[in-house]
Order: structure tokens, then C-alpha cells, then sequence
């Protein structure tokens, strides 16, 4: 073939060039490609005395050749690439790499072809493996472009063979907790001496991108091993672990635990301890309902290694036997939801049984306005309430009868004439007064309940939180919805009209659809809503905290009290939170609440 404008000739792939050697020219696939870009690649070798340049052709033709659309770069050896623009949407383009020669002869790589899409991709770029021991290697990328889509997840591949892909057999896939920018993960366990293959990947709705592959090989001297790690005790503040050295693999020089709350491969550049004689430590420090990851580091003459990872939730309140998982519905209605039985306000929901609106279910609102809204993700609530023998050992373990620290700091967490508690001077210990041990507690301070939940990781719930798990997290039409929290029977749910008796044991009556006990009644529960009138729309100002507004919204009936209407899952009161006011009462408790959890 004669180009018209240089008169250059036309070589195969493999080419001797003149006093140059032979040159070998490679076409590579195309890479990145978006609607409208591509990455260009090839590969050249031999005859760089030679070259006038090197670089890649392309065109909607299968005969692609150098009169046509192209990128060049500087002669030289080996791979090279580069971004071309302005490509149609769509659209298959043929490619070859080429080089030019100083005597006019092109020499071409083999023919390959993309196709343009519709819609930008992701981009991810490789990094440094960096940490590569006998059994593991800390690999890094960059998502340097989302592209159109968002990226639902991503994390890396690795094999040993080369192109490794998710799924493909052979091929193992970390995924990252998070998608961040910047990308990185301890691949582990590998084996000794082994070369691996590892890409980044990105997934969004339009399927999985790559980057391009990086390679390393491992060390192939061993390293300490060691037996699985046993967790000796889990108690609220510290953790005791152990494990053994099941092979030295020659001499061990150091050894102990690392270990992290956020690293999910931790190691001796996290908290770290080293331990002469038994593998044995108590981790202090540590607060309830807190993930660590914990393993065991060793030096011989590998260097340093690492045992497999305990993954550890600090013992808490919350524990699966102890808490449901409540998923509200989107969104969830709080307030008066209405009756059939009261033709002059709408019912929002055909099966709702909520008796006659009362009068400060819609202050500062048209009676006919209909109830609030809000938006709530999946959360966890206690089946129980929290009892006096409960608190006597929160109390035991933080150590204080005020806020230690915070905003909070040095208010009461408890009114000591109210509560069915006792200290004991001698050995500083609070213990249930007895009889009293499950009973549900009363006479805390909002400060107190609040301050409780947070210790053992958990909230007080808002308001729509509480309402939403005392319905059972029912918005029907067609699926029962009770006017008390399981029930439209009062005596089956609810432990009221005790006159001067404190709240009783609780999970005494029937529980609700989750299996929560006492939402109607026993103690009446603090929440962290200020008392506000509902809006149209529900939220959660700070606003409404100011000097005339110094009350928390209190959800579910008291047990002294024995007027049915003050027992449905739409009552609300407003209690303040000072310590000479209605907010002092034997009768008022509270209910933990904190985010879903993994055991």
C-alpha cells in the first residue's frame, strides 16, 4: 500500500529495520473506553535507532491504516498509550499500532477493534503494592472518574493468573466496607514465593470496570504461624485474648497483638503490644457495643508475620437476644392515624384503630390536617425496658452518679429518693433494691437515660423511632393496626392502673408484632425529641430547645395510671428535663435503642 502524502511502505508486524535491529510492533486493547474517549494502546521492541515515532490508528473502517484518525508518541521500547477524543457514541472503531521507520516503512500490529458506549465509565488506576510478606500484600488504586453511574461497589482481584476477573474461576474478590477515591486492602492469606495478578474493580449499574494489572510475588521464606485467637472474656471495658505460635519456622525474636476499631487487617503500625512468654492480653480502654479487629504479629527470619483476625463487638446491653430489628416503611406516619369510628377525621390508614383524637395530638394544626411524617432507616430496639438491676450496673461500670464529660457534664443521672436502687459506701457498689432486680426502672434522670444508652453505644430513640417500633412498624390498610402497642385489649399489653406501685417486672404481658414488651404501659419512656408540636412535615430541631422550651417528648402509659386514652401509641407528653419539675417522677424510664449490629 503507497500513502499518498509521505510515500511510506508498508511492513508486517515483525520487520527488520535498518541498523536498528528488528522491530516488533504489538497492538494492545483499548482501555477506559466512554461514550465519546478511549485509551489507545501498543507496545514496540527493537529498531529505536530507527524510529521516527511510534503510536496507534484507527478508524469505523477494517481498513485501518496511517491515513487515518491516529495518536503517536516518541519512539522508544516497550508499552505506551494514549487518551484520544471526540469518538462517537456507539460506535465499533478499528485499531492497529504502528511505528514509523527513518527510511518510510510503517510497521503495523495486529488488528483489533472497541466499542464506544453510552455512557462515561468509572476509571481506576492501579498503585504500589506495598507490605509484600510471605502470606500477604497491602494492595492500592485510585478511582480517578465515577463516570455516569454510581459506584455501588468496589474492591480488588487477584490471581495467578493473569487478567484475573471477579467470578472468574481462580480468581478471589476483596470488596471494600466503603467506596472511597482511595482504594486500598491487605490481600491475605497468599502463598510463599507466589506470583499473583491483582486489578482494582468498580461496580455500578452498568457492570463492572477495571483497572489495568499489577503484579508481585511473595516471599518465600515462612513465617511465624499461629493458632486461631480465642476470646477469653468480653467485658464492656476490656477484651482478653490468646493464642499459641503453632510454628516458630525458625527463631522468633518478637511477638504479640495489634489490633484496630477501624483497620479490618490491622497491624503493628495500629495499637500493637509485645509480649515476652504467653501469647495472653486484656486490651483496656475499649467501650461497649465497639468492633475491633485483633491479630497476632510475630518476627523471624521472614520478617514480620501475622496470625488469622478475630473480628470482636465489645460486649454491650444490646445483644441479639435482647434487641429487634425494626425497618419502618417509607415514609413512616406518626401521630393520630385515625379511626372508622370517627367519621369527622379521616383515618390515614383504613386499619387504623386509634381511638378519638385528642386535643393535643394536633395543637397549633387543623384537626382534619392528618398526622406528621418522617423518613427512618432500619434501626434496633430493646425488647425490654431497661430495668433497676440494669442501671445498678451501668452505674457500677461508669463509675459516677453524674455526666463525666460533655455537654451534659455534672447533671444528676438519677433522683436517689426515687429510684429503687442502694449504694453501698464501703464498696462503692449500686445493687437493685430486692424484688426489684427486673423490675423496670424509674426516677432517672433524662440525663441519666440518655447518657446510659450512649455509654453502652445506642440512643434514646426520637420520637417517630418510639412510635414506629410501639406499632409494630404496621401502615396498613389491610393488616391490623392496634390502638395499643400489640393489642386493642389494655389488659393484655399493658401493666396500668397500680395506683402508688412502681413499674413492675418487665415482659409480664403479651408483646407486640416485633416481640417488644411494655409500650403501652409500665414505666413511661423518655425519648431526645424536644417537645415541639408536630410540623407538616417531621423533624428534629435543636431549635426547639431555648429557654422557655426545656422538655422532652415522653412516650407510652404509666403504670399508676388507669385512663385508657393515656395508653395508645399516639400519647405524647412533654416532660422537662430539669431537676425540680414534673421530669422527677418514679414513673418515668426509658428504653435503649441503637443502630443494626453484627454479633
Amino acid at each position: 500500500m503507497v500513502q499518498a502524502a509521505a510515500m511510506l511502505s508498508v511492513l508486517s508486524c515483525n520487520t527488520d529495520g535498518i541498523g536498528g535491529g528488528t522491530v516488533q510492533v504489538t497492538t494492545l486493547d483499548a482501555r477506559y473506553v466512554t461514550k465519546s474517549t478511549v485509551e489507545l494502546c501498543g507496545a514496540t521492541w527493537g529498531g529505536v535507532q530507527n524510529m521516527l515515532a511510534r503510536g496507534v490508528c484507527f478508524s469505523k473502517d477494517e481498513n485501518v491504516d496511517f491515513s487515518d484518525g491516529k495518536i503517536s508518541v516518541y519512539p522508544g521500547e516497550g508499552e505506551f498509550s494514549k487518551v484520544t477524543h471526540e469518538l462517537e457514541a456507539l460506535t465499533t472503531y478499528y485499531m492497529r499500532a504502528y511505528a514509523v521507520m527513518n527510511d518510510g516503512a510503517v510497521h503495523y500490529g495486529e488488528l483489533k477493534s472497541f466499542s464506544t458506549l453510552d455512557f462515561t465509565p468509572a476509571v481506576i488506576e492501579i498503585g504500589e503494592v506495598t507490605d509484600i510478606l510471605s502470606t500477604e500484600a497491602t494492595v492500592n488504586a485510585t478511582i480517578t472518574s465515577r463516570g455516569d453511574y454510581d459506584i455501588t461497589s468496589c474492591g480488588f482481584v487477584f490471581s495467578e493468573e493473569q487478567s484475573p476477573e471477579v467470578g472468574k474461576d481462580g480468581c478471589i474478590a476483596v470488596y471494600l466496607d466503603t467506596v472511597q477515591d482511595d482504594m486500598s486492602a491487605t490481600l491475605y492469606p497468599l502463598g510463599l514465593g507466589t506470583r499473583y495478578y491483582v486489578r482494582a474493580f468498580a461496580v455500578s449499574q452498568d457492570g463492572t470496570v477495571y483497572s489495568g494489572q499489577t503484579e508481585f510475588t511473595t516471599r518465600d521464606t515462612p513465617p511465624v504461624e499461629f493458632s486461631e485467637i480465642e476470646l477469653v472474656d468480653n467485658d464492656y471495658t476490656s477484651i482478653t485474648v490468646s493464642c499459641t505460635v503453632i510454628d516458630a519456622n525458625g527463631t522468633v525474636t518478637s511477638k504479640g497483638f495489634c489490633w484496630s476499631g477501624t483497620e479490618n487487617m490491622p497491624d503493628v503500625g495500629d495499637s500493637s503490644v509485645e509480649l515476652d512468654g504467653d501469647m495472653s492480653y486484656v486490651i483496656e480502654g475499649v467501650m461497649p457495643n465497639e468492633v475491633y479487629y485483633i491479630r497476632p504479629w510475630g518476627v523471624n527470619e521472614a520478617g514480620i508475620g501475622y496470625g488469622p483476625v478475630l473480628k470482636v463487638r465489645v460486649r454491650s446491653y444490646a445483644t441479639s437476644d435482647n434487641m429487634v430489628l425494626v425497618s419502618p416503611p417509607q415514609p413512616v406516619w406518626i401521630g393520630w392515624l385515625g379511626d372508622p369510628g370517627y367519621p369527622a377525621n379521616e383515618p390515614t390508614f383504613a386499619s387504623a384503630n386509634d381511638g378519638a383524637p385528642e386535643v393535643n395530638q394536633f395543637v397549633d394544626r387543623d384537626m382534619t390536617a392528618g398526622p406528621s411524617k418522617a423518613a427512618l432507616e432500619d434501626y434496633m430496639a430493646a425488647k425490654y425496658e431497661v430495668t433497676c438491676g440494669d442501671y445498678a450496673d451501668f452505674l457500677n461500670l461508669y463509675g459516677s452518679r453524674t455526666v463525666k464529660d460533655g455537654p451534659y457534664a455534672g447533671k444528676e443521672l438519677l433522683y436517689y429518693d426515687l429510684v429503687h436502687l442502694k449504694y453501698d459506701s464501703s464498696s462503692g457498689r449500686w445493687s437493685a433494691e430486692p424484688g426489684f432486680e427486673d423490675r423496670a426502672i424509674g426516677g432517672v434522670t433524662w440525663y441519666g437515660a440518655n447518657e446510659f444508652c450512649e455509654f453502652f453505644g445506642g440512643y434514646l430513640p426520637t420520637e417517630a423511632q418510639w412510635e414506629c417500633a410501639a406499632r409494630g412498624a404496621v401502615y396498613s390498610d389491610t393488616e391490623p393496626m392496634y390502638r395499643f402497642s400489640g393489642s386493642n385489649n389494655l389488659d393484655e399489653v399493658a401493666v396500668y392502673n397500680t395506683g402508688t406501685e412502681p413499674p413492675a417486672e418487665v415482659g409480664t404481658k403479651k408483646p407486640n408484632q416485633l416481640g417488644i414488651y411494655d409500650m403501652s404501659g409500665n414505666a413511661q419512656e423518655w425519648t431526645r425529641t424536644w417537645w415541639h408540636n408536630y410540623s407538616s412535615t417531621y423533624k428534629e430541631p435543636s431549635a426547639y430547645m431555648n429557654a422557655n422550651n426545656i422538655s422532652k417528648t415522653c412516650r407510652g402509659g404509666r403504670c399508676q395510671r388507669g385512663v385508657t386514652d393515656t395508653f395508645g401509641v399516639a400519647k405524647r407528653d412533654a416532660m422537662k428535663i430539669d431537676e425540680t419539675n414534673a421530669g422527677k417522677d418514679e414513673f418515668i424510664g426509658f428504653r435503649f435503642f441503637c443502630d443494626p449490629f453484627e454479633e
